[in-house]
Parts: structure tokens; sequence; C-alpha cells
């Protein structure tokens, strides 16, 4: 594998996956990227068996396909300390070594074997639906705050994402507190829907969406859900578990109502 690539191109991408690689594993793989050139793409793979996330990078120059793994926290040192229109050459010179060039330096990386590298699954059902960038952001923002943490009932670490008819509804609660959102969303397979992402995946999706009007594609299967994002796929484990009925603690007949100016209150 041989490939030539800009500095901001390849940097942008591993920033946004390097939480996910550079961690402790008992899985060495783990702790690397996983790099596949095919024609004048670049994918790239972070995995910790909970979650994975794919980025798709456009290579300007000629390149060799291949693939190779590259240690992550190297990697993304090594690119973080170029100047910023530095192009990067990314070769692989033998079965454990991969060498990365720019400019008049050169670096050795060890690599390991890039089909040991784990996937997740791939087969999600025929269940997705659709929704903007902007909206989705919006609904975690405005919930997450209320997630439990480390809580031993294990479902209420996460959110939960419910679809009613055409109506997209995002609850958290940690037993003390809870917060809830709802919109209406357009396009979608699936008319009725519950499952609880974990609060890991919510922390990490948000380095992905955009404050945009670009729509996104959720995919949900029954362990796992796929967000489809213009460059990125974003795929996570689901807890699973009944999530509490939360109407239950929503007051029905309650008429006494505060309205106040935001900035005032």
């Amino acid at each position: 594998m041989n490939l030539v690539i800009t500095r901001e191109t390849l940097l942008k991408p591993l920033q946004d996956m390097i939480s996910i690689a550079d961690k402790k594993h008992t899985m060495p793989i783990l702790t690397n990227i996983f790099c596949k050139v095919e024609g004048q793409k670049l994918q790239l793979k972070a995995s910790d068996l909970e979650t994975e996330i794919l980025a798709d990078a456009t290579i300007e120059k000629k390149s060799n396909d291949g693939e190779v793994t590259v240690p992550a926290r190297k990697l993304i040192e090594i690119i973080k300390n170029l100047p910023q229109t530095s192009e990067i050459q990314i070769s692989q010179e033998s079965e454990n070594k991969v060498m990365v060039k720019a400019n008049k330096s050169r670096f050795i990386l060890s690599s390991l074997d890039p089909n040991s590298f784990p996937k997740m699954e791939s087969d999600l059902g025929s269940n997705c639906f659709s929704i903007s960038q902007s909206s989705l952001l919006k609904s975690i923002r405005k919930v997450q705050f209320a997630m439990a943490h480390n809580d031993v009932r294990y479902f209420l670490n996460g959110t939960l994402w419910e679809i009613e008819g055409n109506i997209f509804r995002t609850v958290a609660t940690d037993g003390h507190r809870m917060a809830m959102t709802e919109l209406t969303i357009d396009s979608s397979t699936v008319k009725n829907l519950q499952i609880i992402v974990p609060r890991k995946a919510i922390i990490e999706l948000q380095k992905f969406i955009s404050n945009t009007d670009d729509m996104v594609t959720i995919h949900v299967g029954s362990n796992h859900f796929m967000v489809q994002l213009p460059n990125y796929t974003f795929t996570s484990k689901l807890i699973d578990g009944r999530y509490p009925d939360y109407n239950r603690v929503i007051p029905q007949e309650n008429h006494k109502r505060l309205v106040a100016n935001l900035i005032d209150f």
C-alpha cells in the first residue's frame, strides 16, 4: 500500500476517532487505526468492540491499493507537528512496518495484521429513518445532561430514542431528573421503535454531527445502530434492556405553568 495525502485531509478524521483507538485495550490491534486504500479513496476505521467509526477521505494523487494498520496515537502526534501545507506519504515497507514521510522527515511505525482488525455487525435490517443533522444534534444536547453515569440500572446509562408514527422522541433520566424532547420526522420505514443508545455513543456521535440541514440516515438492528453521515459511518451497540415508562412521572393534570423571558430567567 502506498498513498500521498495532504495533512489537513488526514488530520481531521484522525482527531475525530482518536478517542476510540487511544485507550488501554486488551487487544493490541484496537490501539491501531485501520487504513484501506482503494482507487482515490482512503477509508480509516477505529473500533473498541462496542463502537466503530469509519471515515472516508479523498486521495488527490496516485496511490497503490492495500490495507495496513498504524498506531493511532503515534500517527496523529506525527501529523499534528507537521506544517499545515505538508504532503504525507504513507507506505507499507513490510508485513509489520509502515513508513510515514513528510518533507525531510521519515518515521517507521510498527504495523499489525489488518485481517485481525475486528468488524462490527453489518446486517442491520430494514428499519431506518432520516433526520437533519441540526435536529438530531439539538435533540441529543437537550436531554444528555440527565443521563445516568455508571448506574447499576444499566438501561439508564444512555438515552432512549423512540419513534411513534412520525414523532421522534429522545428521553434521558438518572432516576432523579428527566428530560424529554420530540420533533417531527418525514422519512421513516418504521412507525414504532424504542432503542437505548449508550452514553459513550451519545458523546462520540456529537463529534461528527454538524449544525446543518444536511440529512443523516439512521439504521437500527436488533443489537446495533448505524448513523450514516456524508463522510462518516458511526456504528454502536445498543443497551439491551427495557426503558422505564417515563410517561408515569409526567403530571397529566398540572395546570400551573410559569412563562418567563429566557434571558431574564
